[in-house]
């Protein structure tokens, strides 16, 4: 049996028969300042303790880290307050001030069985005047503990406590320091050096069919899909938990408003899996698939759909093709709509099928500002009560795309197939109407 098991199993047997018989007053020692007791009634023993502690210097082969009181609160000698998280640090301090065990033994034989000849770390613990040293040994092999010696005395300590003792100084200084709530966020606002792009959701009336619009670089719907799976549940994970130590170049700003909160991001360089962030004067670095989106191409930030328009906000669509001209007129509100196509009464389940192709036509890329050719069809939204109209109008640029104006402007392609296989569905629904 080697002599770390065996002093355990002498000394646990030592503790069991004192606690059985009576209540022991360890020697005192004026020097250190501290005693060592035994609780009535438990075989838990207070190695060390000191209330009045100032200073806690832990020394490992790796870090020295000087903790120091001012008043109620501690911090870390060389970080500020705003650096650290409090919670940690109290928690910390708890546990470097205070030392009890059950397992106590004293007279060690051989200082090397419990990692303690060669100790992995030190704590100091200066204040009331005294100063301190507690060591910290090796693991136990018996159970998840660690071995301390105290003034002679070895016990041991919870994992729990070993960890937070060698902590360095990175582990008090991450935590959240920013949390955003996706469902609360309404505008996002990206700018970069060759573009802006400007996310908001509009005050809603009514549910519809698209929730984000875009100010810039174009007058549009945004990609709902996009926004949500891409963009939303990522700014939701930014904690600004971890430190960097630089930035980098700024390649973004990134500004996200939610409700009455607005929060800026500088987003710096690259570096492996993780981004460099600047956050209320502070560098930190997140995963870079959270901030993914800064660098998506824009295509995907805008809604495919290029001529959707409510039905309940007009009171007729004009198509003009082929040389020929054709309307559906539209009264009621959503819960009764009734339609009228050509002049004559038309079914309004068969004419809603063909306003959803009307407005689903989808863009397949951006313009390009090619030579704009033959009009292939117009569509005229006339607005109700008096709004404006939205014209619609698509005109070849080759032979496979054409460009989609919206009330004159081009800023989407569509596919010439698309239109066409519209146009078709047109002239079966109006021929019925002859």
């Amino acid at each position: 049996m080697n002599k770390s098991v065996k002093g355990l199993i002498i000394g646990g047997a030592a503790v069991v028969v004192l606690a059985a018989a009576t209540v022991v007053m360890l020697v005192y020692d004026p020097e250190k300042g501290s005693e060592v007791t035994q609780d009535p009634g438990s075989a838990v023993q207070t190695i060390y303790e000191n209330e009045n502690a100032e200073e806690i210097v832990v020394k490992t082969a790796e870090h020295e880290t000087r903790f120091v009181r001012t008043g109620d609160d501690w911090t870390i000698d060389g970080y500020s307050v705003d650096d650290l998280d409090p919670s940690k640090v109290i928690s910390f301090v708890s546990d470097a001030v205070r030392y009890s065990s059950d397992t106590v033994i004293r007279d060690p034989e051989d200082l090397g069985e419990y990692g303690l000849e060669t100790p992995e770390a030190t704590v100091t613990v200066s204040g009331g005047g005294t100063s301190d040293v507690i060591e910290i040994g090796g693991r136990s092999a018996v159970e998840d503990k660690y071995f301390a010696m105290y003034n002679g005395i070895v016990f041991t300590i919870p994992a729990s406590q070993y960890t937070k003792l060698i902590s360095e100084p990175s582990y008090f200084t991450e935590f959240t320091r920013v949390s955003i709530d996706p469902n609360a966020i309404n505008e996002i606002r990206i700018q970069k050096t060759d573009r802006t792009i400007d996310l908001y959701i509009p005050e809603l009336t009514r549910m519809e069919g698209n929730v984000w619009y875009m100010r810039e670089p174009y007058e549009m719907m945004a990609n709902d899909t996009f926004i949500d799976s891409d963009i939303l549940e990522q700014i939701g994970s930014l904690t600004m938990s971890r430190h960097a130590e630089a930035l980098g170049e700024v390649r973004a700003v990134l500004t996200i408003t939610a409700g009455s909160q607005s929060y800026e991001f500088r987003v710096g360089e690259i570096d492996g899996g993780s981004v460099m962030v600047g956050y209320n004067g502070g560098i930190y670095k997140e995963s870079s698939s959270l901030l993914g989106f800064i660098d998506a191409d824009l295509f995907n930030y805008v809604n495919k759909l290029v001529s959707y328009v409510n039905v309940l906000d007009i009171s007729e669509v004009i198509y003009e093709y082929d040389g020929s001209t054709h309307s559906i007129e539209v009264s009621g509100d959503n819960n009764d709509l009734s339609f009228r196509a050509d002049g004559a009464d038309r079914d309004a389940s068969e004419t809603q099928d063909v306003y959803r192709e009307t407005i689903g036509v989808s863009a397949n890329a951006f313009y390009d500002s090619s030579a704009l050719g033959d009009t292939i069809l117009k569509v005229t939204f006339r607005g109700k009560n008096g709004a404006g109209d939205t014209v619609m109008e698509y005109r070849a640029v080759n032979e496979y795309n054409a460009a989609a104006l919206k009330n004159g402007e081009a800023y989407l392609t569509v596919g010439i197939t698309d239109i066409n296989s519209l146009k078709t569905k047109l002239e079966d629904y109006f021929s019925q109407s002859e």
